[in-house]
């Protein structure tokens, strides 16, 4: 190829780049992005697979539950899925007590999963996971995405040659959340909602979610503090799926452009990030999970 068609082509590539970035509506370069992002996964795979590495060499990852400060290693989450698992069933009991629904949803959550690697991540003002799984695989945009530690987010972008993942931490993510805490109750440990009303939980991106309009009256009864967990209590996901943990409370503070109100700062306790598996609900009871 002479200097000349070289010139011209590299010209031509750097002209559709800025139409694609600054004039082309993002969901029109989705589709596309979905239909050819796999075909990075020879070069994108072995690289995260090797960063990883050297990540988990001089930085192991752990999950961020100072609630449990005694827990290490493979026990620590091994607890942490355990505790998981009874705030879950918990509240799921309450709710089929009350609806006097199947008890065949108090099954394990996993029943309802597929397990898909991540080959690569988007780091940009999105961030976002790929999967390596696509549409031929059942993935279907909007699929709820789960991890052990909890809600991971939503499938966003499908097609023959990928899946991108839009996270519960992604700017403008919204969920309708409730408070809950590990207390003593006599000779066992419970999970307990805490009485605050429901309110919506929303991405503000890196890493981080957070609520606004908490009635500050209602928060300081039920003695919300630091740590607390948030958990799913959303009538657009399916019942398997309410009470998954969406994070922990890390700052709760007045809102000052609504008097009488708290507004608070919460994020996952685990870097989304850095997950290389997660689990997609493409079973018939998950099907019916819609982020908004």
């Amino acid at each position: 190829m002479s200097f000349l068609k070289f010139n011209q082509v590299f010209t031509s590539l750097m002209l559709l780049a800025l139409l694609s970035a600054f004039f082309v509506p993002q969901n029109l370069t989705g589709i596309a992005r979905a239909q050819v992002q796999n075909v990075f996964a020879p070069i994108a795979r072995p690289t995260r697979l090797a960063a990883f590495a050297i990540l988990d060499r001089f930085h192991p990852a752990n999950l961020v539950d100072p609630s449990s400060p005694h827990d290490i290693g493979q026990l620590r989450a091994e607890n942490d899925q355990l505790r998981q698992l009874n705030a879950s069933l918990a509240i799921q009991l309450e709710k089929l007590k009350e609806l006097n629904a199947d008890r065949k949803q108090l099954g394990d959550l996993r029943a309802y999963c597929t397990a898909f690697a991540v080959f690569a991540s988007d780091s940009g003002v999105r961030q976002s996971p790929y999967l390596k799984g696509s549409s031929f695989d059942g993935l279907k945009q909007d699929m709820a995405v789960i991890c052990p530690a909890g809600l991971v987010g939503r499938l966003n972008r499908t097609g023959a040659a990928g899946a991108s993942v839009r996270l519960i931490t992604d700017p403008g993510f919204r969920v309708q959340g409730a408070f809950g805490r590990f207390v003593n109750s006599g000779d066992k440990v419970e999970f307990q909602l805490l009485a605050v009303q429901q309110f919506i939980l929303q991405g503000l991106g890196d890493g981080v979610m957070g609520a606004r309009f908490i009635n500050f009256a209602e928060q300081q009864r039920a003695g919300l503090r630091e740590n607390d967990w948030i958990i799913l209590s959303d009538p657009d996901y399916p019942p398997i799926l309410q009470a998954t943990r969406l994070g922990r409370v890390t700052r709760i503070m007045p809102q000052h452009d609504g008097p009488g109100y708290a507004e608070i700062r919460a994020a996952p306790v685990v870097n989304l990030m850095q997950l290389k598996d997660l689990l997609v609900m493409d079973r018939s009871e998950g099907r019916g999970a819609r982020g908004k």
